[in-house]
This record gives structure tokens, sequence and C-alpha cells, in this order.
């Protein structure tokens, strides 16, 4: 699946990706209900489509055959976003990350890390320690204690981003 990502995304880089985007606003109560469609397409690429809404339950992402556009999924926004988002760290640190990293610094341990962290071990297979830093204490620790027994490396823990970040191999924010 990473390697669908990077092509992708080196096709958009080249100019080889289409996308279009429509906003609506409209103010209620004082504040703003929004709903924005995005398409990008590419030639020979799967077509995705975001759908998202405020309020949220109008997020949802449409997966879309390259060639013939056929219907592929109908995906649920939560889900499917962690997993966007960690392809793209992992696409980074598959260029960007010292041969043999073993060493990952993280800022947060909400929803999103877990599949970020999972992705960036999958990624760096060399990787054998994480410190994270979170503001609430027992999330970090509760986050730390099921990735160390999920991903079987060890997962500190830390009272502050600099302790998180110093000194190590790969930084994720």
């Amino acid at each position: 699946p990473l390697d669908a990502i990077e092509r992708a995304t080196v096709t958009a880089y080249h100019g080889g990706a289409r996308a279009l985007a429509l906003a609506d606003d409209v103010l209620v109560d004082g504040g703003t209900n929004s709903f924005r469609v995005s398409v990008s397409a590419g030639d020979g690429l799967a077509t995705g489509m975001r759908v998202f809404g405020n309020p949220p339950h109008t997020r949802i992402y449409m997966l879309f055959e390259g060639e013939t556009r056929r219907p592929l999924a109908l995906m649920d926004w939560g889900v499917l976003n962690s997993v966007r988002v960690a392809a793209i760290a992992g696409l980074a640190a598959r260029h960007l990350a010292p041969d043999n990293a073993r060493t990952l610094g993280l800022i947060g341990s909400g929803w999103q890390a877990p599949t970020q962290v999972r992705m960036l071990k999958y990624v760096l297979p060399s990787l054998e320690s994480i410190r994270v830093f979170s503001p609430t204490r027992a999330n970090r620790e509760g986050f730390a204690s099921e990735m160390a027994d999920s991903l079987g490396v060890d997962v500190t823990p830390v009272g502050s981003p600099e302790e998180a970040v110093r000194n190590m191999d790969v930084v994720d924010l």
C-alpha cells in the first residue's frame, strides 16, 4: 500500500494529477457549517473524493477505479484519516530517515499516533526505541504501554517535548 501512495505522490509532484475542490459555508447560530468536496485524480491512478463537512457526521472518503471510475469503496473518514496521515509519515521516513534508524521521538499520543507509529515501525524495521511526550501523563503512559506490547519495542513516556526529541534518529509530530 505504501508503494501506491508513493506512486500517487510522485505523479502529483510531476503534475500528473488533477484536483478539484468545492466549498460551501453557511453561518448558523453564530458559527459556520461548512461542506467541502475535494477530488484528486491522475491517469492510471485510483480517484479519491473526500466529502468533509462540519458537523463531522458528514465526513467520508470515496474511492474509484483509475480508468473506469467504477466505485470501489465508501469509507469512514475517522478510520481512514489516521491511515492517510500515517502513510505520508511512512513515505517521508522511507526517504528521509537515516539508514538503520533505531530511535523515534514522538510528540502526541492521540487517536492518530498508534497508526503513525505502526507505519514508522513498518518502514523502519530497525526501530528499537521510542520516546513519547503528550501533555496528559495518563495518555502518554497508556500509549507507551500499548505500543510497547503491540510493536515489541521499548516505548518510554517522557515529561517534555524536548526530552522526547533530543538525540533521536527520527522525530514524528
